[in-house]
């Protein structure tokens, strides 16, 4: 018998939520980092709007967490969502950028509704 079989059953939502949870806190400290640390690297004559997109991503990124970090489905819903707009708007990056800019949001949220559904297809 497999290993985890012998975890109750409730708790395997737990582990499912758990992960989520460390994949958005993992993804969104390192983006707010990275967009802070644009938008004030830019320089005294960096044009206002660059500064603003680095400052407003990093403040969207950070809502985000703390919606996924207190609601599921929230924050699920809006991993996902967050993702096909990011997807949307950077069309043009490499695949490399890409994919560690969505794949980790979108696999959060995807394990988050996971974590709802497992929850209540066990009451």
């Amino acid at each position: 018998m497999a290993t985890w079989a012998r975890v109750p059953s409730t708790s395997r939502g737990f582990w499912l939520r758990g992960t989520a949870r460390g994949l958005v806190l993992t993804w969104a400290l390192f983006w707010i980092w990275f967009n802070l640390m644009s938008a004030f690297s830019e320089g005294p004559t960096a044009h206002t709007d660059a500064r603003a997109g680095h400052l407003g991503l990093a403040a969207l990124i950070g809502a985000v967490a703390v919606l996924a970090w207190r609601s599921d489905l929230g924050g699920g819903l809006a991993l996902i969502g967050l993702t096909a707009a990011l997807a949307w708007f950077f069309q043009g990056l490499s695949v490399p950028v890409a994919a560690t800019l969505l794949l980790t949001p979108a696999t959060a949220g995807v394990l988050l509704l996971l974590a709802i559904a497992r929850e209540r297809s066990l009451q």
